[in-house]
């Protein structure tokens, strides 16, 4: 007999509307575009049925309905018609639509939120990690200029609800004390915390209490969840299981009068790795994708000889930077650093930093614990598994590219500070693993040497030994549709900064 796993809920995010978390608790819920479904997902990657969430011993499966473009679970193609176990930290991919799964809360947390000209407001919180920073990724954006990106985090710690700065620029005060960046601090009932001009009091229940329902509909074509009929044995089995793991709790002696127990199978942080299929925000505030180890396609066969020969990969698994690093996070750092040199220090601070020299870009990440990727690492994380000529397909769109201020016109050499705009502003443009930004935009620097692959004819032109480093994306001739390929390559001398070449992190 399969033991029952605890019950899920779903982080929903279509590429244009807020992410919504919708409760799994009373299966099968439908998932589709069309508005019939019990979650709609209005995108039209999405076919009308595409797949359907279902009970399965004990636990909650996924099953693909026989979909156009098939359904992603954790990066690898779901075989139609054969259900799934799902479990916390999973991530269903269609396109550019994401479902996360995540672990129910057996508690709550509320947050009283406080922002200069707004009116006070309540935030339940029912799922950690739980993100606080001015950007609209946030699970609470706060609309303060003195808010960073990404400025704190909430988690679930050891004996209850923990805060961590995450490296803002202006800090978090605890209760009148500036909090070290990077720390975890826990939070008692009634806990201020300052970010910026805006201040969150954390209330926290001393006993678990249960989710409250969702709406039936959500205004504006969101994610919709709508109730599907009764199953008492089900809920019966599920509310056994959640007061069975509160009873251990209280018996372990972890419980206390004050604490908040959170149910998370894997925590979201630092210490979680690729293969928990779950994103992570690293020290400059960047959100770091998670790419599953296995094999890919690297390289054509018809495309320009440095392409040559396609052939069969395998890498572990690993973290890539969702987004180019900014003018704001590199600004952050090369203040601390003393860092020289002609770089776009006047451009708009979300837009990808430009101008940067090979090792300043390797400094920067190393900096912040990671490093470039690898040449084999950014096709992957670009391309996905299946060979694909774009990371949105194989089909030729310029709309999914980010061209800058040029368009269609000319090489970008112009200028360092007017030419391209926030970074994952496209997020049609997203990788199957929803990197963003990996076709268009400025090059990026990576970790290799330039030269041709390993086996390959003679290129028709000399390339000197560990001379030139490997730069991938970005477009550099006018015919854009070749260049933003995911095989395409380019080369830099690496002393050498460029108005179209930038870069992001691995680990």
């Amino acid at each position: 007999m399969v033991a029952p796993q605890r019950p899920l809920q779903v982080r929903v995010a279509v590429p244009g509307a807020p992410a919504r978390l919708l409760p799994l608790d009373q299966p099968p819920y439908r998932v589709g575009r069309t508005p019939d479904n019990a979650i709609v997902l209005p995108h039209p990657v999405v076919s009308s049925r595409h797949g359907e969430f279902v009970a399965l011993e004990g636990g909650l499966a996924f099953v693909d309905l026989g979909s156009r473009n098939g359904t992603r679970l954790n990066g690898k193609l779901l075989e139609r018609g054969v259900p799934v176990l799902l479990a916390p930290g999973d991530q269903l991919q269609i396109g550019p639509v994401t479902l996360s799964l995540e672990a129910v809360t057996t508690s709550q947390l509320v947050l009283e939120v406080q922002v200069p000209g707004a009116p006070p407001r309540q935030v339940e919180v029912l799922m950690l990690p739980f993100r606080l920073g001015r950007l609209p990724e946030n699970d609470l954006v706060l609309d303060d200029p003195r808010v960073s990106g990404h400025h704190g985090e909430l988690r679930a710690g050891a004996e209850g609800v923990v805060y961590v700065d995450l490296g803002s620029r202006n800090g978090t005060r605890l209760n009148g004390r500036t909090l070290p960046p990077q720390t975890e601090t826990p939070l008692a009932d009634g806990d201020s915390l300052v970010l910026g001009a805006s201040e969150v009091v954390a209330r926290l229940p001393s006993a678990p209490a249960a989710a409250p329902p969702l709406a039936p509909t959500v205004p504006g074509g969101l994610p919709q969840l709508r109730a599907a009929p009764s199953r008492p044995a089900l809920r019966g089995a599920v509310v056994g299981a959640v007061a069975a793991v509160v009873l251990l709790c209280l018996c372990a002696g972890v419980l206390g009068v004050a604490a908040v127990v959170f149910v998370n199978l894997e925590p979201f942080g630092p210490q979680g790795g690729p293969a928990s299929g779950r994103t992570r925000i690293g020290r400059d505030g960047m959100v770091e994708v998670p790419i599953p180890a296995g094999k890919f396609l690297m390289g054509a066969d018809d495309g320009d000889p440095d392409e040559a020969p396609q052939r069969v990969m395998e890498l572990p698994a690993f973290f890539i930077d969702r987004n180019k690093v900014t003018v704001e996070m590199f600004s952050r750092w090369a203040a601390r650093s003393r860092v020289e040199g002609d770089w776009s220090r006047d451009a708009d601070p979300r837009s990808p930093v430009v101008g940067v020299t090979y090792a300043d870009a390797v400094n920067y990440c190393q900096a912040h614990g990671r490093r470039l990727p690898t040449e084999a690492e950014w096709e992957k994380a670009a391309r996905g598994e299946d060979g694909r000529v774009y990371p949105w397909g194989n089909n030729w769109d310029p709309s999914r590219v980010d061209f800058g201020s040029f368009k269609f016109s000319a090489y970008p050499i112009a200028t360092y500070n007017r030419v391209w705009g926030p970074v994952g502003a496209n997020r049609e443009g997203a990788s199957v693993y929803g990197v963003l930004d990996v076709a268009g935009g400025p090059r990026e620097w990576v970790a290799d040497w330039y030269g041709p692959y390993p086996g390959v004819k003679p290129l028709g032109f000399e390339v000197p030994q560990e001379a030139f480093r490997v730069t991938r994306g970005g477009f550099r001739v006018n015919n854009y549709s070749r260049d933003v390929r995911t095989t395409a390559r380019g080369w830099q001398l690496p002393q050498v900064g460029s108005a179209d070449l930038g870069f992001r992190c691995a680990e």
